[in-house]
């Protein structure tokens, strides 16, 4: 067999494999960040075509820069409670659900939410999805407000939503 057909037999063998590898398209999907009564409200964003509502298995808040530890940290599964299927229009509450009240948001802090959990493929087997987000809390005449983070087109996230109150932090602070 000539090096070329070995060449081709492999590029043949191993770059289906090498595809099979990459991440289903719309597994890693950024979180939706918004106010509701007062506090943050997670949810996902609008169900392409085709696409079934994903389940949410559990959402996680953290301070960005602390090292990942969570300050609010909710799991269906684990408090045996059913995983709820969110609707674009729908959003978990910050704090809801819990058996304690979860630290107050900080002004000038900066906030990441996790929420992670699985859709139905098209064809095949549910497939595990993860939301992630950025957020802070502004003072806007001694009310506090939350504003979402966006990523820009290059990938870093927009903090000036956030006013000069909001220091960058090490790479996540981009």
């Amino acid at each position: 067999m000539s090096r070329v057909h070995v060449s081709l037999l492999l590029i043949g063998v191993l770059v289906p494999g090498l595809a099979s590898c990459a991440p289903p398209a719309g597994r890693y999907q950024q979180a939706l960040v918004k106010e509701q009564q007062g506090a943050p409200c997670f949810g996902v964003p609008a169900i392409r075509t085709g696409d079934a509502p994903a389940k949410i298995t559990g959402v996680s808040v953290m301070e960005v820069g602390s090292g990942g530890a969570a300050i609010w940290e909710r799991d269906f599964l684990r408090d045996g409670q059913a995983e709820p299927t969110l609707a674009p229009d729908q959003c978990l509450r910050y704090g809801d659900g819990g058996t304690s009240p979860p630290p107050r948001l900080q002004p000038g802090k900066r906030y990441q939410v996790e929420m992670w959990g699985s859709a139905p493929a098209q064809r095949g087997a549910p497939q595990s999805r993860w939301f992630n987000g950025y957020f802070c809390v502004v003072d806007a005449g001694g009310v506090p407000k939350i504003n979402a983070v966006q990523q820009g087109k290059d990938g870093a996230l927009r903090w000036d939503t956030c006013g000069s109150t909001a220091q960058p932090v090490g790479q996540a602070g981009r």
